[in-house]
């Protein structure tokens, strides 16, 4: 009896000191998870950037984007190219790095619909597919783009099953566990010799997986972002960004715009760009930046609401 108790009584000691370390690290991790990265930070700065926004001079517009948006925009550019044009300057971009049309969506209601903090115009910076409804993901929706109120929403969405839900209320509860894909190559690395070059190759290798040629498209999220931005009473316009290959606006994202009275510009040909303006074959370099930022200055020309208000 006395070595069962004793039994016992080590393991609570053991399950008290795992319990001890995994409280500390989640500590640490909501303590410095903005030192992990410059795009970490970036997420967490919505908040603030929001409330710049509106102590800015109307009209004011809001790009949302992601890596294209970051690499493809000249902000100081922007601002002073479209204040000469007699535009708005009052630009505010947010661009969280691998994002797409459903974080854009649960983000803005989140961090500017929910926070009554609403610009004038929303524009829409997206590359061939970042419209299209995705799989899908739990983790970032967790942790950082949806709101208390649309837990139910994202909850209910199509695709949302048991262990999609358990992913998205662990990582809205644990930020240890939401920067896990952060925080694991880095103690990988320090403690397994040529981790980095195993990984790389691991990422490399063939993938097998399931064939997308049947997989049917949908546009969901970019209608519950548009619907999110007019009942706001702000306008919207869709923007496609240069890539190598050229590419068309498909007809059913003309069709939802159309449908919400949002504009779109398509300056999705890489006309007077070459293969050197996109070095990594996906985002445009400096030179290809300022090609694409006068180009797009020069569209917003025809949209009445970004003219400064007199």
């Amino acid at each position: 009896m006395s070595s069962s108790i004793s039994s016992f009584r080590t393991e609570l000691k053991v399950l008290a000191a795992i319990a001890g370390a995994l409280l500390a690290v989640e500590g640490l991790m909501r303590f410095a998870q903005t030192s992990l990265s410059v795009d970490v930070r970036h997420i967490v700065s919505a908040p603030k950037l929001a409330s710049d926004m509106v102590a800015q001079t109307p009209p004011r517009v809001l790009a949302l984007g992601n890596s294209l948006l970051r690499e493809g925009v000249n902000a100081g550019q922007l601002e002073e190219e479209a204040s000469l044009l007699g535009l708005t300057d009052s630009f505010t971009l947010y661009h969280p790095d691998g994002t797409s049309v459903q974080e854009w969506a649960f983000a803005f209601r989140r961090f500017f619909a929910s926070a009554q903090q609403v610009p004038d115009f929303v524009l829409i910076f997206t590359g061939r597919t970042h419209l299209q409804d995705t799989e899908p993901r739990p983790t970032p929706l967790g942790a950082f783009y949806c709101a208390t109120g649309d837990i139910p929403r994202y909850l209910s969405r199509k695709g949302t099953d048991l262990e999609v839900a358990a992913e998205f209320l662990l990582a809205r509860a644990s930020v240890a566990y939401a920067q896990r894909s952060r925080i694991q190559p880095r103690l990988f690395t320090a403690i397994i010799p040529h981790f980095q070059d195993m990984l790389r190759v691991m990422n490399t290798s063939p993938k097998r997986g399931p064939a997308k040629g049947n997989r049917i498209v949908s546009y969901d999220d970019l209608a519950l972002l548009l619907d999110s931005i007019h009942a706001e009473g702000a306008r919207a316009a869709i923007i496609t960004v240069p890539a190598p290959e050229a590419y068309v606006i498909s007809p059913a994202i003309l069709e939802i715009a159309e449908s919400h009275d949002a504009a779109v510009i398509d300056l999705g040909q890489a006309d007077g760009l070459t293969d050197a303006n996109f070095p990594d074959g996906w985002h445009l370099d400096t030179k290809g930046a300022s090609i694409f930022t006068e180009r797009l200055v020069h569209a917003l020309v025809g949209i009445p609401d970004f003219k400064v208000r007199r």
